[in-house]
């Protein structure tokens, strides 16, 4: 089994579809241990942690309610913390995970692949060219910068460091920096999501934040 830790940060009712759909889909992976980090308060919507469902709750091994200020690094830091798997995910609340492998397939290529340190799902919404230099690996393509979901070793982070000014919006790269100390990092050519929220960023103000 592999734990799953879901980021939920419902700024919306269309935020929080997404979320239903995301778990929905990871409960049907046999081998995920699903758990969801629940940031409040995240939202000025009058939404509360219930509205994400009693059933929905039911699905995940277990939640966690951690405060909205810098919730993605707290976010991280807690599943590092408490993960039980040797390999463990961390995955949006937007993310679809696509095919019936899509679990398996990521933890496999991280076992295959000593020298990286993470590895992330490729998006098939085109945020990130396929890079074919460096490496021709059909499995994956080595990045300097990546985000979520990812795939890391349990103790792999550590102690992760703290944001700056830009937030969210900037984390990823130094979550990368932080993470390149220990090895490569890259992507996944073969393990794919869906980011439904493309294009619409929660950090956005006019997107689908509130």
């Amino acid at each position: 089994m592999t734990d799953v830790f879901v980021k939920v940060w419902a700024s919306s009712r269309m935020r929080l579809a997404m979320a239903w759909a995301v778990v929905e889909r990871l409960a049907m992976i046999p081998s995920a241990n699903v758990r969801i980090i629940y940031a409040y308060p995240s939202h000025r919507l009058g939404l509360s942690i219930g509205d994400l469902g009693s059933e929905t709750w039911a699905i995940a091994r277990s939640a966690v309610v951690l405060r909205g200020e810098n919730f993605w690094v707290t976010s991280k830091q807690y599943a590092e913390d408490q993960a039980e798997s040797p390999i463990y995910v961390v995955i949006d609340d937007d993310h679809l995970p696509i095919g019936r492998t899509w679990l398996e397939d990521g933890v496999s290529a991280l076992e295959a692949h000593p020298e990286f340190s993470m590895l992330s799902s490729w998006s098939i919404n085109g945020e990130v060219p396929a890079n074919n230099t460096g490496t021709h690996d059909p499995d994956v393509f080595e990045v300097v910068n990546l985000g979520t979901p990812y795939f890391v070793r349990k103790g792999a982070l550590r102690t992760l460091p703290a944001g700056d000014d830009g937030g969210a919006a900037t984390y990823d790269g130094i979550l990368s920096d932080h993470v390149r100390k220990q090895g490569r990092i890259g992507f996944l050519r073969r393990c794919r999501h869906n980011h439904l929220g493309c294009g619409y960023s929660q950090v956005v103000s006019g997107h689908w934040s509130a």
